[in-house]
């Protein structure tokens, strides 16, 4: 009779659990890929992984409060969830050709050919960066999908600007930073060819883009140029890059005009 009785509250404890889990998993909503979370949202979405921490409980009763948000917290870790920020609808591109990349964190969006890919290298959201102008916020990469030869690309990164500069000034500070940075090099190893940003930039000019400064940079890469365009809006920079010029590349100028395609349709989702 006990062992009936053992085995009986056996599986009600194991069905209780069962079910407390579901009712948090339902509560908590879980996605399972960034896809899934958006197109369920219809929000931004970020991989959760906070470390689940809650202050030292003085009282019983927020105790059970903390033990709450702990079982909560950690049934979101390794999951996608939304942040508060709405996707704007993303309008179809005239071109049938193209796709759009569109980011609602940081308010911008491009089109880019069917036949090239997208990939987020780094995903952060404000709150995650360090306030450092060098701290790499975002960073997508496009790239031509079936290359026999070279393999075009062209790089969008959003780095934070705390301060709020102007593009130039906060160009200034990134090329100041690397003349420190060659200094220390220099010091540590005098016989080494150390060289900063401000050597590798062969010109620099002042155009717009989407009504907003902008500066496009021409940058020596070794065996070949770069060229990157910057601009800034709400505390954010918003660094393009692509190639200027490429002898590696034998499709150049096809590459060339597609990557100038791409910077043209680069656009914010609110231009004020």
């Amino acid at each position: 009779m006990n062992r009936k009785v053992a085995i009986i509250t056996f599986l009600i404890l194991i069905i209780a659990g069962t079910a407390t889990f579901l009712i948090l998993v339902k509560k908590s909503a879980l996605y399972a890929s960034k896809e899934d979370c958006e197109q369920s949202t219809e929000r931004e979405c970020y991989l959760f992984q906070d470390l689940c921490q809650v202050e030292e409980a003085q009282n019983q009763n927020v105790s059970d409060v903390n033990d709450k948000a702990v079982r909560d917290c950690l049934s979101k870790v390794g999951t996608w969830q939304p942040t508060e920020t709405l996707l704007p609808p993303v309008e179809a591109p005239q071109n049938q050709d193209v796709q759009v990349y569109q980011s609602g964190t940081y308010g911008f969006q491009v089109e880019y050919p069917k036949t090239w890919e997208a990939t987020e290298e780094t995903k952060r959201s404000p709150q995650q960066a360090t306030g450092a102008d060098g701290d790499e916020l975002q960073k997508v990469t496009f790239l031509e999908k079936d290359s026999k030869l070279w393999q075009a690309d062209f790089v969008i990164r959003v780095l934070p600007n705390p301060k709020n500069l102007s593009i130039k000034q906060w160009r200034e500070t990134q090329l100041q930073t690397s003349d420190g940075e060659k200094d220390v090099c220099k010091k540590a190893n005098p016989e080494s060819p150390c060289l900063s940003a401000r050597d590798l930039q062969l010109n620099e000019e002042m155009i717009t883009i989407n009504k907003f400064p902008a500066l496009r940079i021409s940058i020596f890469d070794f065996d070949h140029n770069l060229e990157c365009t910057q601009v800034t809006k709400n505390k954010f920079v918003y660094d393009l890059c692509y190639d200027a010029s490429n002898p590696n590349d034998p499709d150049f100028d096809k590459h060339q005009k597609i990557t100038s395609d791409i910077l043209a349709s680069f656009k914010f989702l609110n231009e004020n």
